[in-house]
């Protein structure tokens, strides 16, 4: 049952997309998370996170495409509070995620909200790039160091191998870097993070033993502790 203060709000909601001249798009183009609340009244969270845009010039985009690729991160925190999928394809034939929109229009604030609900550093487009190639390409180091510093931080070692991933032409995002600087840029993180993997897998060995010999301490003290019970020793 509707309460007063839901149909109220309702009613509100109504009224602004009635004076409102523009669609859905074009308020999260504009970063407008009232306009992008009062869509999720009228019309539904359903609606919202499923309608694609299908003119001509937009692929055939989701909202948070849309909010990702103007960086409008207030929008795009709505959206992913209210269940957006972080990691879906504008069409088949172009295989764009909204981190991919966001990574190469230069949005690390919405690159951050992004991989913070699991996107995917190793999603590639139809051509294969990933949003490494897209930094890389574009020459934005400050962005690629920091999509590698946080895409490790939300899941280890996503980086690692994301940054070796070959698009369809063979390349990685060290091959088609676009200056020196942010190749070595690229080589420094991946000789760190390797390093690091390294690191964790040494512990990983080293702690792994000690547990068979603390497993073997124990079952020789289980053994000890059984004979005395049987045999009085």
């Amino acid at each position: 049952m509707i309460t007063s203060d839901e149909f109220e709000t309702r009613a509100v909601a109504r009224v602004q997309l009635d004076e409102y001249k523009g669609n859905i798009f074009d308020a999260v183009r504009q970063d407008d998370e009232n306009l992008l609340n009062s869509f999720f009244v009228v019309h539904g969270s359903d609606w919202v996170l499923n309608i694609r845009n299908t003119h001509q010039d937009e692929g055939n985009r989701t909202v948070l495409h849309t909010a990702a690729f103007w960086g409008s991160i207030k929008c795009t925190e709505v959206l992913l509070v209210r269940g957006a999928r972080v990691n879906v394809s504008d069409t088949v034939y172009c295989h764009v995620s909204p981190l991919l929109e966001a990574a190469r229009a230069g949005h690390a604030l919405v690159c951050n909200a992004l991989l913070g609900k699991g996107a995917d550093v190793g999603w590639q487009d139809a051509n294969g790039d990933t949003c490494f190639h897209w930094c890389a390409r574009k020459g934005n180091g400050a962005l690629l160091n920091n999509l590698i510093l946080i895409a490790d931080k939300c899941r280890l070692g996503s980086a690692s191998s994301g940054l070796g991933i070959k698009n369809n032409r063979g390349k990685t995002c060290l091959d088609i870097a676009k200056n020196e600087t942010v190749a070595e840029l690229i080589r420094r993180n991946a000789t760190k993070v390797s390093n690091e993997k390294r690191l964790l897998l040494h512990k990983f060995k080293k702690g792994l033993g000690k547990a068979k010999i603390v497993g073997k301490n124990l079952e020789s003290a289980k053994v000890l502790r059984n004979k005395h019970k049987r045999y009085g020793e």
